[in-house]
């Protein structure tokens, strides 16, 4: 695993000008798989949703996804969701296995 304490780090070829190629590139010397550190993050063209979760004491939590991807229809509808950890939605998602999967649109 590589630790990026860069906010933004592209592979080669996907984005603007960068500033420096990162160490993985000095280490190895390839293009293949290296990071490029970029000035800003690049702009997202990926769906948005929305996560409602409800809490032990009944109280609703909301949260914005990029990351969710439907991973099986049959028998259930499953889907795959990004989540940090140590927060609300985290915490009630676990304890309910549950929550709102909204996908938002422009007027959103």
């Amino acid at each position: 695993a590589t630790l990026l304490s860069s906010p933004c780090w592209l592979l080669p070829g996907r984005g603007k000008a960068c500033r420096h190629i990162s160490r993985a590139l000095s280490d190895t010397g390839s293009l293949g798989s290296a990071l490029l550190e970029t000035e800003a993050p690049p702009v997202l063209n990926v769906p948005v949703y929305s996560l409602a979760t409800l809490g032990d004491d009944g109280a609703t939590n909301m949260n914005m996804l990029t990351y969710a991807t439907p991973v099986g229809i049959r028998p259930d509808r499953l889907w795959c969701i990004s989540l940090y950890r140590k927060t609300k939605s985290h915490a009630n998602f676990i304890a309910r296995k549950s929550g709102v999967l909204q996908l938002l649109t422009e007027r959103h």
